[in-house]
């Protein structure tokens, strides 16, 4: 797979793609909820509501034009009562890199996006993991959604229950988002795991994943990754796409599973709000 200016592009602009899904999703459930994207500076910005997972500019200054203009981006954010952040990386404008430095903006964390281009996957790549026999994953059906919010939580070890509230909040909009499949892992009639994928264009993104604790280092995450590069490319998507910490346990999964770091970025945070 080669990465270029022009991969980077597709991969951000479905990335954008998909969060308008979501978005819009969290409006259908909802109607008075304060979720909003617009476009913006060849990108979008993205204000889910404070507390919520997204709440940041995507793919803004990939090209030199249109020109950024930091103050439009934190009236939007302030607008929404959320802290102002943007996604930047190698690829982005170097004018806005000099005006985050200009305007306060600290790293506030690192989010790495992974790619695998389906045509040639397992053929050609790398051999993934073999996965446990004992662990089945099927499509959740569809009166499985506490079961679901359930995984997403205990698997993430959320026990605030206002992080809980969210998590939960955050599992019904996956779960109403039109193209996303949703799947459980079982094993011995115990549920263990979660994952998903949305479906945007010919591009599968794969999120919602969540194993419980007594269950990890046993291939249910593998498990999960394999069911649902599986089904993407029965589905006849072309890549299959994921975002994870560059040196954590599910980057090792991915690139087990064929997986390439495509590039990383750094997310940059206001830092005198």
């Amino acid at each position: 797979m080669n990465v270029d200016r022009v991969l980077i592009r597709q991969l951000e602009f479905s990335a954008i793609a998909a969060e308008a899904a979501t978005v819009a999703a969290m409006r259908a459930v909802d109607p008075d909820d304060v979720a909003e994207l617009i476009g913006f500076g060849g990108g979008a910005l993205v204000a889910t509501g404070p507390g919520r997972y997204v709440n940041r500019a995507m793919g803004v200054g990939l090209d030199p034009e249109p020109a950024v203009d930091l103050e439009e981006i934190e009236r939007f954010f302030d607008e929404h009562h959320v802290t102002p952040a943007i996604e930047v990386s190698a690829w982005t404008d170097p004018s806005v890199i000099g005006q985050l430095n200009d305007r306060s903006y600290a790293l506030g964390w690192f989010r790495s996006m992974f790619a695998v281009d389906l045509a040639s996957w397992p053929d050609g790549g790398p051999v993934a993991t073999p996965t446990s026999a004992s662990i089945a994953v099927t499509a959740a059906a569809p009166d499985d959604l506490a079961i679901w919010q359930k995984m997403l939580a205990d698997g993430n070890e959320i026990a605030d229950p206002t992080a809980r509230r969210i998590s939960d909040d955050f599992a019904v909009t996956m779960w109403n988002t039109p193209g996303t499949h949703h799947h459980l892992a079982r094993t011995g009639g115990e549920t263990v795991g979660c994952g998903s994928i949305h479906l945007v264009d010919e591009m599968a993104w794969m999120g919602g994943m969540a194993t419980l604790p007594a269950w990890r280092g046993r291939g249910v995450q593998a498990a999960l990754i394999d069911h649902r590069l599986r089904l993407a490319r029965s589905l006849g998507c072309k890549f299959a796409l994921a975002t994870a910490a560059t040196a954590g346990v599910s980057a090792r999964n991915l690139t087990r599973h064929g997986f390439q770091l495509t590039h990383t970025q750094v997310v940059m945070v206001r830092s005198d709000r």
